[in-house]
């Protein structure tokens, strides 16, 4: 799943544990789909994921390591490619640092979930949001 770039899982009965799987097996994604499930928290995303669309849920909490994953996964990505430029690590790198900022998320819909609070995207690390939907939470 390595090469994956687009996930379409609305409308099932997914949990936190089994979506982070998934995810972890598709380090390119850049579109996930996975409104309408039984998510409680907003899962760590792939570092190049440019949509993520997760209304029709049960989220009530966007943990920092969620969104802030992304940042973390290039830094090291840069790492390892110092150690050997031709590597896999550097083109990821090279990858990531061409498609923008590290976290290249820029549409975050969250609506019709259970948060109280607004979260706070630029401390998150996510600071090229676009378009943030929060439509029918618990604000």
């Amino acid at each position: 799943m390595a090469s994956l770039r687009r996930l379409l899982l609305a409308d099932n009965q997914l949990r936190g544990h089994a979506l982070d799987t998934l995810l972890h097996a598709a380090p390119s994604l850049s579109e996930l789909d996975a409104r309408g499930n039984c998510l409680t928290s907003v899962p760590p995303l792939p570092p190049l994921l440019d949509t993520a669309l997760l209304g029709r849920n049960n989220i009530a909490v966007v943990p920092p390591e969620a969104l802030g994953r992304a940042a973390a996964a290039v830094a090291t990505a840069a790492l390892a490619a110092g150690h050997d430029p031709g590597s896999q690590a550097a083109a990821a790198a090279d990858a990531a640092a061409a498609s923008g900022p590290p976290a290249a998320l820029t549409v975050l819909d969250l609506s019709d979930n259970n948060l109280r609070e607004l979260p706070d995207l630029a401390w998150l690390g996510v600071p090229g949001v676009a378009t943030l939907d929060l439509r029918n939470n618990d604000l």
